[in-house]
């Protein structure tokens, strides 16, 4: 079983770490920040995750910097949104090392789709050397733990996450139960044209929670579907390209 270690290193800021790795992970709430910015503990190199512990304003903003402290000053004002930050550093971070973390953290975080990432561009990696490479890999399975340990849901999955798509005669709301054998539960209340449904996909006998009228299909009630084949199935590929969740992520490519 790992082993954690958790120290104040400041009153209101905690360090947290696994056994055997030289990773840290450093939480507070943003008064706390506030207080302590000009402190030299928080003068590191690293990458920050800023959210919003708001159930009506799940949004994160993720960020890195050989100068966090000054990064997390500026948004401090900017990005009034957050009020809890998460620092993640080691003892031998340095602006490489941030840059993948940061690119590959927003890159899970879009995909759970638990919380509106509000970051505009996604980063990019930089290249490393073969020893570099792994160390970034055990830094960032020992990032994991940390954040499975302190109960950081940013990057977890869920079925929660509606998929919209407004246009063509169609507004049309979904939530995605299984991506291995493809589920989705259409929301009730959608209205989806009829060029976007297959009647050979329900083998001729479409169910009675669709309500026709003119060319328009309502949802009456929720009703699961499967999504077979993207040709014939209820939504093809392009269909499915148009479904996109709060951070612009599309139903297909969550899909694939």
């Amino acid at each position: 079983m790992s082993k954690f270690h958790i120290k104040e290193i400041l009153p209101g800021v905690e360090s947290i770490s696994l056994e055997g790795s030289d990773g840290k992970v450093l939480r507070m709430e943003k008064s706390s920040f506030r207080r302590f910015k000009l402190h030299s503990k928080l003068d590191l190199a690293g990458v920050y995750l800023l959210l919003s512990t708001d159930d009506n304003e799940k949004q994160i903003y993720i960020g890195e910097g050989d100068d966090v402290r000054a990064r997390l000053a500026s948004h401090s004002s900017t990005k009034r949104f957050w009020n809890y930050i998460y620092i993640f550093t080691s003892d031998n971070m340095n602006i490489a090392f941030a840059k993948n973390i940061e690119h590959s953290f927003i890159l899970k975080a879009k995909k759970a789709s638990r919380y509106n990432v509000t970051n505009i561009e996604e980063g990019g990696s930089k290249k490393l050397g073969v020893k570099d490479r792994e160390y970034l890999k055990k830094l960032i399975e020992s990032y994991k733990e940390v954040v499975k340990f302190v109960d950081l849901d940013v990057f977890e999955p869920t079925t929660e996450t509606l998929y919209t798509y407004v246009g063509d005669n169609n507004s049309i709301s979904l939530q995605l139960l299984d991506k291995i054998n493809k589920v989705v539960l259409l929301k009730e209340h959608s209205k989806i044209n009829e060029e976007y449904i297959s009647h050979e996909y329900f083998n001729g006998n479409l169910p009675n929670v669709l309500l026709k009228s003119g060319n328009i299909f309502t949802v009456t009630s929720d009703i699961e579907i499967m999504i077979k084949c993207y040709r014939e199935g209820l939504f093809n590929t392009i269909q499915l390209t148009k479904l996109r969740d709060h951070n612009d992520r599309s139903l297909y490519v969550t899909l694939i």
